[in-house]
């Protein structure tokens, strides 16, 4: 018996360190570009506009609507292009700094991922100004849920309104019979990801359905995009099989949406394999909004289930 284990534990650690050490390097060129064709492949274009019947609406919207659900309910994840502008991305850079000075305004979770510093926005009115009591979170947030709604409904001469991410969550919702009165926003928050920063362990956001919304405030490359393996949300095998986890590899303003029982992390960046500091990415900003049911609140599973979500991606990862 003694010979055996050893003999296991000689075997997983020859096939667990070589593991480690590719899973913790730096992402590549060519792992970005095939990573940019897939995305593209998920992200529902908008229609041009027809000038020549403005009074009827075109289908375009409803189409992009369509797709959006159907690549949530076979994949588990889809994309949404410029949902925010420039502009209004700076502004949310400014303001994690400000938060970022503001002493308990951010946390690093117990456990989590080195480099990983969540924030919340700060209240809008001076009532609001505890920053420090967790229970008023929503209150806190509140402020800020007006300013959510706009998000992805910037006007064009030539191109469709974009759809409301809201809209998405609602028809995602509905699809499993759970009504606008049945979900609400639970999470919204600021992520500060910085060179230097580590994996997170993979787990779910929720063992039941929920959504979850990353809104990329840079660019988003080899500097720790989220990693998803596609179809994990589902039983259905057909839906699973996918050989490597999608890296969602974003655009400044785009969005990435996925169900809240899909199997993810984000990734560390040590910018080590850049030639000089100046040809290093930025620290990765990221805006989260997260849905959930009333009656399944997050995470929906305790330590075991935190745990073989842990396994089951690092073995999926090793495969």
């Amino acid at each position: 018996l003694a010979t055996t284990t050893g003999i296991c534990t000689v075997v997983a650690c020859t096939c667990y360190y070589p593991y480690k050490t590719y899973d913790e390097r730096d992402l590549s060129s060519s792992e970005i570009v095939k990573a940019r064709t897939f995305l593209n492949a998920l992200s529902p274009k908008a229609a041009t506009r027809n000038t020549n019947n403005i009074n009827n609406p075109s289908p375009a919207s409803s189409n992009m609507m369509d797709q959006h659900i159907t690549n949530l309910s076979k994949h588990g994840v889809t994309v949404c292009e410029s949902v925010l502008t420039p502009t209004e991305t700076q502004r949310w850079k400014e303001v994690i700094r400000k938060q970022l000075l503001v002493p308990g305004a951010c946390v690093t979770p117990k456990g989590g991922a080195a480099g990983r510093r969540h924030c919340f926005p700060p209240p809008k009115h001076r009532h609001h100004r505890d920053h420090h009591n967790n229970h008023n979170k929503e209150e806190k947030c509140a402020d800020w849920v007006s300013e959510l709604t706009k998000l992805g409904q910037h006007h064009s001469d030539e191109i469709i309104d974009k759809l409301h991410i809201g809209s998405i969550a609602k028809s995602y919702f509905a699809k499993h019979n759970i009504s606008s009165k049945q979900y609400r926003m639970t999470q919204l928050q600021l992520l500060h990801a910085t060179v230097g920063s580590e994996n997170q362990i993979w787990h779910r956001d929720n063992s039941s359905v929920g959504l979850t919304v990353l809104i990329a405030l840079t660019d988003v490359q080899r500097n720790g995009p989220t990693e998803l393996w596609l179809g994990s949300h589902t039983d259905n095998v057909a839906d699973n099989h996918h050989h490597r986890p999608l890296l969602a590899v974003l655009n400044n303003g785009d969005a990435i949406m996925y169900d809240a029982r899909i199997l993810h992390r984000g990734r560390g960046y040590s910018g080590n394999n850049d030639s000089n500091t100046n040809g290093r990415m930025k620290d990765r900003p990221v805006l989260i909004i997260r849905w959930d049911a009333n009656e399944t609140p997050p995470p929906g599973t305790g330590i075991f289930g935190t745990q073989y979500a842990i396994w089951e991606g690092t073995f999926k990862s090793m495969l």
